[in-house]
């Protein structure tokens, strides 16, 4: 893992795979909610992505725990992962699901070690966790994963 900071929206193009950080709760409309932080300005960067996320989580709506961990849910040239921290959208973010996303997403990317992939630093700003729980669960990704933080 490499940590950047700075705004990872000014650095999409060099990816070639950028992480989303979500919740399982999908809307009665069908979309995921993804109101704060980067997933908000994903879909106002890709408005598509919150109802194929949602399209793609089964059984995450009415406040189900569905854990997805790591989940396509669209490449057009960029593959848009959703990085599960969270069960429903008003809880912390989970460090179990942490753990598990980020195994998930070390090893696909150790696979396509050739790929790069952002992840915004998961679990802190919405997630409200402290940066020091969850660099353990991160440390050993792949240095072809870049984590970005503002600070």
């Amino acid at each position: 893992m490499i940590r950047k900071k700075g705004d990872l929206v000014e650095h999409l193009d060099d990816y070639t795979h950028v992480c989303i950080t979500a919740n399982a709760f999908v809307k009665n409309n069908g979309e995921l909610v993804m109101g704060r932080g980067f997933a908000k300005t994903a879909t106002q960067l890709w408005p598509q992505v919150a109802r194929e996320a949602g399209s793609r989580i089964r059984g995450g709506n009415m406040g189900v725990k569905f854990p997805y961990h790591l989940l396509l849910v669209e490449h057009d040239g960029i593959g848009i992962w959703l990085f599960q921290v969270k069960h429903h959208w008003r809880e912390e973010a989970s460090l179990e699901l942490i753990a598990e996303s980020a195994k998930r997403l070390g090893d696909y990317a150790a696979r396509h070690s050739e790929q790069l992939f952002a992840l915004p630093y998961p679990g802190i700003g919405n997630g409200r966790l402290a940066m020091h729980k969850v660099a353990p669960l991160i440390q050993d990704l792949p240095d072809n994963v870049h984590v970005w933080t503002f600070e």
